[in-house]
């Protein structure tokens, strides 16, 4: 006899890590449904991460916008006006190394500095 549930497999996982990453709760509660996707990250590792709440178009505004994306650093204004830079994450390898990036954001600093005008 076949029931809605025959094609699905059955396990349990013993002993295991789960790590939950969600949105509408700080910790999962209990026989509460949760939508989202759960992967196998390792040997007894799992992580649960939560699809967000689909948000209202019209409320949503950026805070602190990036005025400026660089290669190396990014500009971002605050909501009085006032800028401040932040660095991106380096990729680096041996052809590029932490000296390459810390000349090409000291370079890329100077061009914004150019860029900016004072008040």
């Amino acid at each position: 006899m076949f029931t809605k549930f025959s094609i699905w497999n059955h396990n349990t996982e013993l002993c295991i890590d789960l790590k939950t990453i969600l949105t509408s709760d700080r910790r999962a509660k209990m026989r509460k449904d949760y939508q989202g996707v759960l992967t196998h990250d390792g040997e007894e590792h799992f992580t649960f991460i939560e699809e967000a709440a689909e948000m209202k178009r019209t409320a949503v505004v950026s805070r602190n916008p990036i005025v400026y994306a660089g290669a190396c650093i990014n500009v971002h204004r605050r909501d009085d006006g006032s800028l401040y830079p932040t660095f991106r994450q380096p990729q680096l390898s041996t052809f590029y190394t932490f000296r390459d990036f810390c000349r090409e954001a000291a370079e890329e600093l100077l061009l914004i500095a150019d860029l900016v005008e004072e008040d």
